[in-house]
């Protein structure tokens, strides 16, 4: 079995326990031990001297693997240089390949395009490299055990909100204000809706820095999750809202309109503005039926274990195009 050395400027800690956990739970999902050996970088807390630390350490830190698996361009810069000769692959996490277009952004991300023996992509591939055997379309997937239906009561109950209230739940990380999230085009449409009697009993309930295990709750005390950022990669609280048969509203940010393609229960707002994501709530909330976005999510294979499978496949193919 090859040894793999994930390294990553995200990741779950102490002070900050859902940072980064997405990479920490694909890592997790992987069968072997030798494909789970991580390197967090972690210049959130410490600065810049993580990373000029990591510099030094480099080349004698990932001298036992056989592979390094970069998360994030910014330790796949590192990578380049102090690692020229090893098998490297790197996961964009988000919009790189739209970000990095021009100057030396773009100089950079060419350079680690050229240089990495294997890419990943949580969003559709880029157009030059649509056809290049290194790069793999791969979004996270979803612990379905742990994202699963349950009754709203019980969600209530465990999080000991309003049973009678409708929520809309909007998920933004440590910081509910991030411009690109857009919260304040979701407050402006509840504001609207609150004021017709019929939509008296809604709330927004914010999923900020909550624990992990409340998550799931969260979704299923809710009718609705809206998610309407101006871009991301593949956000996870689609799926996990999915997971939990939970419907979607989102702008097409990242791989949202491959997931929510042909699911009952996902809704895309491909020009938002405040009446159109009013009317688009109206529609979700005056239904009665609950779609099955399980099923599409395991169908699409978002599930973790076949992203864990696939990956697992990556591994092997691009070590064995490296030898």
């Amino acid at each position: 079995m090859p040894k793999i050395l994930h390294i990553t400027n995200a990741y779950p800690t102490k002070r900050y326990p859902i940072y980064g956990i997405f990479i920490k739970e694909q890592i997790d999902s992987l069968g072997s031990p030798d494909l789970k050996h991580v390197w967090f970088i972690n210049g959130r807390e410490k600065g810049k001297w993580a990373y000029l630390w990591a510099l030094v350490t480099f080349p004698f830190k990932i001298k036992q693997y056989d592979m390094i698996h970069c998360h994030h361009i910014y330790i796949a810069m590192i990578a380049v240089f102090m690692a020229p000769f090893k098998p490297k692959i790197v996961s964009f996490l988000s919009d790189e390949h739209n970000l990095y277009n021009k100057g030396l952004k773009k100089w950079i991300y060419d350079r680690i395009v050229r240089k990495f023996n294997g890419i990943i992509f949580k969003k559709e591939i880029p157009a030059p490299l649509l056809h290049s055997d290194k790069v793999l379309y791969l979004p996270n997937g979803v612990n379905m055990d742990f994202f699963n239906s349950m009754p709203k009561d019980v969600a209530c109950d465990y999080l000991n909100l309003d049973k009678t209230k409708r929520y809309i739940v909007f998920v933004s990380g440590y910081d509910l204000y991030r411009p690109e999230k857009q919260f304040i085009v979701l407050k402006k449409a509840y504001d609207i809706l609150v004021r017709e009697p019929e939509f008296k009993d809604l709330e927004i309930l914010t999923v900020v820095s909550r624990p992990r295990h409340e998550i799931p709750y969260c979704f299923n005390a809710s009718e609705v999750h809206v998610l309407i950022s101006l871009y991301e990669g593949s956000p996870n609280s689609v799926k996990e809202a999915m997971a939990c048969n939970i419907p979607v509203i989102a702008t097409p940010a990242g791989n949202i309109p491959f997931m929510l393609a042909d699911a009952e229960g996902g809704y895309i707002i491909h020009h938002l503005t405040v009446d159109n994501l009013v009317n688009t709530l109206k529609t979700v909330l005056n239904q009665t039926h609950k779609p099955d976005l399980r099923r599409v999510l395991c169908e699409k294979g978002l599930d973790m274990q076949s992203v864990a499978r696939k990956l697992e496949s990556y591994y092997d193919k691009i070590l064995l195009t490296t030898i």
